[in-house]
């Protein structure tokens, strides 16, 4: 399950509720820094750590999907292209997709990381 990271802004005037790595790995570049700015001027370090550990799960569930995705992949084409000339290219598709996913959420990690000193 994904987790939500949830913060305050504008003294308290405004709250947040983000699920992370949907957010991280869906969202435009425009959109991820802005949230970014907003986390950098209104969370604690210690809140930025939250969300660090946040993204790493969310990077750690996409690779590990990925990973029994390239399994199953393996498995169906060994099985049924000898009987069917079967092609996994749906799935490679899925797999490619959460592949640049973990790409996206690699990148605002590394963003995150620098800005938390």
């Amino acid at each position: 399950m994904e987790k939500v990271f949830s913060f305050d802004f504008n003294d308290g005037a405004g709250h947040m509720d983000i699920n992370v790595g949907e957010f991280f790995a869906t969202s435009n570049t425009t959109n991820i820094k802005k949230l970014l700015r907003l986390i950098a001027q209104n969370c604690e370090p210690e809140q930025l750590n939250d969300l660090l550990e946040c993204l790493r799960e969310g990077l750690k569930i996409r690779k590990d999907v990925i990973k029994k995705l390239s399994e199953l992949i393996q498995q169906l084409n060994d099985l049924l292209t000898p009987l069917v000339g079967y092609n996994a290219s749906a799935l490679c598709g899925k797999k490619a997709a959460l592949e640049k996913q973990c790409e996206k959420i690699r990148k605002y990690m590394e963003i995150l990381d620098q800005n938390k000193g």
